[in-house]
């Protein structure tokens, strides 16, 4: 019996409509895309009667991966854009733009690829892109969007606070989760400095520089970092050495920011 072919995952674009873009797609988003084993589309390719919106909608709530060339800030690619980034949260969203674009500042914090034109420009795209799609589908746990990380923290938060309240009823347990609390940021900012951000430090040091009086509850959050990808361990000549993932890194910029 011949074995059922698997259909191909679908990448929709979101690029502007001008014949100045076709060799991005043609000739960077597309080879990049099907190496990867999707299947591209763009709505310009669409044809027939149809009502543009929902086709719209319809293509990017059906994707598995959406690539977005931001170039000239086009408003149709922001609206798309803006739909595809309160789509599935399985759909990964990857940024692009030439290089002299300024990116506005409510998504500049999520990696855009930039490119430059000319054959090589688009050779170097067509490799960033097949990279980044290879990143996506390896970290599914990284989010893409502002939308995705919203839905992300208000699921483990709330997640939290429920184990919380059924764990920890009396005030001196809840006291205790709120100093936990406190810690774990303490622990981002201080694996983040410039002497702790290569090296990493061991339990011992984190335990003297945050003055902590339950080093058990310093063990518990390092590991439960660790679980969650925030932070690595290497070994050291003597101890193990506690270290900001990639990931954590980029969460610790966020908050960083945001208490700035």
């Amino acid at each position: 019996m011949a074995s059922m072919k698997m259909p191909a995952k679908k990448c929709f674009v979101i690029i502007p409509f001008a014949d100045e873009f076709e060799e991005v797609f043609r000739h960077a988003i597309l080879p990049a895309a099907e190496q990867k084993g999707y299947q591209c589309e763009r709505l310009k390719e669409v044809s027939g009667p149809i009502n543009i919106i929902n086709e719209i909608v319809s293509n990017l709530f059906e994707a598995d991966l959406v690539v977005a060339d931001l170039s000239r800030l086009n408003p149709n690619v922001f609206y798309e854009l803006g739909i595809a980034h309160a789509g599935p949260p399985s759909a990964p969203t990857i940024m692009i733009a030439e290089r002299d674009e300024k990116i506005p500042f409510d998504i500049s914090v999520f990696q855009v690829l930039k490119y430059d034109r000319g054959y090589e420009g688009i050779v170097n795209l067509r490799e960033g892109l097949a990279r980044q799609i290879e990143f996506a589908e390896t970290q599914p746990h990284l989010t893409t969007n502002p939308v995705q990380d919203y839905l992300l923290k208000r699921k483990y938060f709330g997640a939290q606070r429920a184990a919380t309240a059924k764990a920890f009823p009396d005030q001196k347990a809840l006291l205790e989760e709120l100093q936990a609390g406190q810690l774990r940021l303490q622990i981002l900012s201080t694996l983040a400095e410039d002497s702790a951000s290569k090296t990493g430090m061991s339990i011992t040091e984190l335990h003297q520089k945050l003055a902590v009086l339950k080093r058990k509850m310093l063990v518990a959050l390092l590991n439960e970092y660790l679980q969650a990808g925030v932070l690595e361990k290497k070994k050291g000549e003597k101890t193990v050495r506690w270290l900001l993932s990639e990931a954590g890194q980029k969460l610790e910029k966020k908050i960083g920011r945001r208490h700035s």
